[in-house]
């Protein structure tokens, strides 16, 4: 297992100024995050090869400004429209040297469908096969209609069945979904043969919302999620995304997860 940083961190920039950000604060493993609405992908190649950079992808890779784009409408104009897009994301991920891209199950005050997930997930593995690129599907929570509890979650990754097909899971997302962090290190073992992709993130159950912060050494279930994730030998990213936090903190977080990867030897 390995710590990477999500470029969210510094949203409001271009993707490729918010890498050189994220290489400059001591990360060789970065998740150009969203919603970037623009960036240079030449020079996002050229950070990679200088500073010897790994790269995952969250989708949209262009994000495009007052639409959101989720693969699971039920709207056909903007199901197609959120697809292009998609696929787009999956060619430019690809073009950096992304291995893998994650793409949000559903999205929030949206009416949204299984079918049409699962569809969109169909193609996306077409796609992604041709590209070698692993298409990540993230789990979401309450107020998103679907992608959001585990047997659904399950259903459509087993219906889908495709090798370029996994799960990004968002342990925030988890939490508040279920409401108990006890439930989401259930859900996190339940799933952990699709998982290919990991946010660490805190998550406030009260308000059953995720908080985007870098983990901290007194929220004791990081050390639960990185055992449960080692007897599954994963192998992938532990992924901050810590757009509200200070560099301090991040680098504090960076320090204690890479302790427990260590401590436990994954």
């Amino acid at each position: 297992m390995k710590v990477e940083i999500s470029t969210n961190r510094w949203i409001k920039l271009p993707a490729h100024e918010a890498v050189h950000k994220a290489a400059a604060l001591g990360f060789k493993h970065i998740q150009i995050g969203t919603p970037h609405f623009s960036g240079d992908l030449d020079k996002i190649v050229e950070l990679r090869k200088k500073h010897k950079l790994t790269y995952s992808v969250h989708a949209p890779f262009f994000a495009e400004k007052d639409f959101i784009a989720t693969a699971s409408y039920k709207d056909p104009v903007d199901l197609e429209h959120s697809r292009q897009i998609f696929f787009k994301s999956i060619e430019n991920a690809k073009y950096v040297g992304a291995k893998k891209i994650v793409i949000h199950a559903s999205e929030p005050h949206y009416h949204e469908g299984v079918p049409q997930l699962v569809e969109s997930m169909d193609l996306f593995a077409k796609k992604a096969a041709e590209l070698d690129i692993i298409v990540c599907m993230e789990n979401k929570f309450q107020p998103s209609e679907v992608g959001y509890a585990e047997h659904e979650l399950w259903g459509v990754l087993k219906e889908v069945s495709h090798p370029n097909i996994k799960m990004c899971f968002d342990t925030a997302h988890a939490a508040a979904a279920t409401g108990s962090l006890t439930e989401m290190l259930h859900f996190l073992k339940d799933m952990t043969p699709f998982i290919a992709d990991v946010h660490l993130v805190p998550v406030d159950t009260f308000k059953r919302t995720d908080v985007h912060e870098a983990p901290k050494p007194n929220e004791y279930y990081y050390e639960n999620v990185v055992k449960i994730l080692k007897d599954a030998k994963y192998k992938g990213d532990l992924t901050f995304e810590a757009a509200y936090d200070t560099d301090e903190n991040v680098l504090k977080g960076m320090k204690y997860i890479e302790g427990l990867i260590k401590k436990y030897k994954c």
